[in-house]
């Protein structure tokens, strides 16, 4: 049975990663195996959204008012967050999220599974992927990392955020 989530989709689909010291970075798939660029880290990086749970479109609002929702739950937990948010390679969809970094895979998948989630990405040295909160399917790609100009997490310079 083929699968109903937009694998060719996440494919086509680059991460901006800010840190909280205003690093940033463009995280694009590339084909598997190919990792070009520094790493930025010891441990995965894991994205989670909030927006459009169940792959129901929701309004801006509706998005932004879970967004803070979860973002309120993650800087309660004292994990180390980052802005994680995802794009398509057009640029006409964009999911904020946050980044958690150190954390388990299996906490990551709980929290978005909690939130509605279909999948997750998941950024480490030796690639990038997707992986799916109910079956754990993971969809690997390799990376290449492009810098971005520096700024505050969450501030939208480029314009992509509002856009959506």
């Amino acid at each position: 049975m083929a699968s109903s989530l937009p694998i060719v989709a996440w494919r086509q689909t680059w991460l901006r990663i800010v840190s909280p010291s205003g690093d940033a970075w463009a995280v694009h798939p590339a084909e598997l195996g190919k990792c070009e660029g520094i790493y930025p880290q010891d441990s995965p990086v894991h994205v989670i959204s909030a927006w459009n749970p169940g792959s129901k479109k929701l309004s801006a609002d509706e998005n932004w008012h879970l967004h803070a929702q979860l973002l309120e739950e993650l800087t309660a937990s004292k994990a180390e967050i980052w802005e994680g948010t995802g794009s398509s390679h057009t640029e006409d969809w964009t999911e904020v999220g946050i980044a958690r970094v150190g954390c388990s895979l299996d906490s990551s998948l709980s929290i978005a599974r909690r939130w509605g989630q279909d999948a997750i990405w998941e950024w480490h040295r030796e690639g990038l992927a997707v992986v799916e909160c109910n079956s754990g399917q993971r969809h690997e790609w390799g990376w290449i990392l492009a810098a971005l100009p520096s700024r505050k997490p969450f501030d939208d310079l480029e314009g992509l955020i509002a856009a959506s």
